[in-house]
Formats: structure tokens, sequence, C-alpha cells
């Protein structure tokens, strides 16, 4: 966007890199480091979820269990043990989350395209918290933009957390009473993000004394990641 103004103005010159290609090569390199790329069992993700229960969850009670789940761990793709051998990293999807939300298919040459995306992204989710809580807004530009960006996603991860969607989603327990089996839904599956504000208020004034700010900031934070989740 600044490339013509840094050259006219401080008569430096700058080398432009287009970013997603920047992006592919980047996980090509860092799939060459050491437990650099892993992901975390359904089971290690709802503990950690859930500091304060006791008890080990079954697979068959997590909320969205995988058909053969793996254990309580940690999985890190393999690694390189000789020089200049592969990690095989592509083919693959890359799910680049941003503001927006770009997808994009690498083949197994490195060779991209981006072939789908969402306008709700991580700017959606800010723009809706800014409007529906107190977490603090932001303007300005440059260093200043990014330090009031990292205070807000701090105080809105930190909202969310603190939250239970349940207080504003309709959830599948809220329709049957129980678990759907026949279609494979659990009680806690929600079935409509924000269903029950409608249902239970007529006023902004009983709106902001029925339903909790930290609610709302975990149902939006669930809509927007389960959207891109679908859309990938």
């Amino acid at each position: 966007m600044y490339y013509d103004r840094l050259k006219r103005d401080l008569g430096v010159e700058v080398l432009r890199e287009e970013e997603m290609e920047c992006l592919i090569l980047g996980l090509g390199f860092i799939a060459h480091v050491p437990e650099e790329v892993f992901w975390f069992s359904e089971e290690l993700v709802y503990k950690v979820s859930h500091p304060h229960e006791p008890r080990t969850i079954p697979a068959s009670e997590l909320p969205r269990p995988s058909p053969s789940p793996p254990s309580y761990q940690v999985t890190f793709a393999p690694t390189p043990h000789n020089a200049g051998e592969v990690v095989p990293v592509f083919p693959c999807l890359v799910v680049n989350i941003g503001s927006g939300v770009s997808i994009v298919k690498v083949d197994e040459n490195g060779e991209f395209e981006r072939v789908s995306g969402t306008s709700l992204g991580g700017g959606t989710l800010w723009g809706l918290l800014s409007m529906l809580t107190d977490a603090r807004t932001f303007d300005g530009e440059s260093f200043a933009y990014q330090e009031a960006l990292e205070v807000l996603i701090s105080e809105m991860l930190a909202l969310s957390e603190a939250g239970d969607n349940a207080g504003v989603d309709m959830l599948v327990g809220d329709i049957y009473g129980t678990d759907a089996n026949k279609i494979g839904l659990k009680s806690s599956t929600i079935a409509s993000t924000f269903g029950k504000v409608f249902r239970k208020s007529t006023t902004r004034s009983e709106r902001a004394e029925l339903f909790k700010q930290a609610d709302i900031a975990r149902s939006l934070l669930y809509a927007i990641s389960n959207n891109i989740g679908h859309v990938a």
C-alpha cells in the first residue's frame, strides 16, 4: 500500500514480496524445525478448557468426538533426521485467519491458489464485541494501533473465557431436552447462535439485564470459529 510513498518520501529501495507466497514458503520452512508443527487431541483440549473437572472425560462425552480419538497428548509432525530430508507438509489446505479468512490449496510442489474464504474473521469478532460489550475499542495507526489491538484482544479473550455461551445460545438440549441421538447431536451442541436472546427479551434494557457480556463474548467466539471450520 505504501510502496510509492516510501520510495518518494524516504528515497529508499523497497523490495516487494507477495504475502501468500511468503506464507507458503514460511510454512515449508517451519516444517523442518523440530517440534514446531503439532496438534492437540480433543481430550487434551477439553481438559485444558475445563481445568476444574477432576475426572477423565470419556471420548463419547466430548462435544465433538472424532471417530477414533487419540490419547491425551500433543502430537508432533515428523521431523527430518538426515540432511536434505524433506518433511511431507504438502499438499495441504491452509486456513489463514486474520481480519478475514483466506483458504488456500497448496499442491505437492508448493504451488498454491486461493479456493475459498470468508469475510467473517478476526475483524468481525473484534467489531461485534466492541459494539456489544464494554471491551475497550481502539483507533489510530502504527505502533499505537498495534498496542491498542493487543490490549483489545487480551480483554476480549479474558471476557470470553469467563463466559458460558449457553446463556445466550439455544442448544440442542433446549429444544429436545436431551441428546438428539438419531441425528447425532449432543445436548451441548449449538442449535442457534444467540437463539435465546429474542425469546427472552423485548427491550434493550431487558437484554442488558438478562444477558452477561462474558456469555455474549463466548457465543461470538464460538460462532466465528465454527463458521471458519465449516467453510474449511
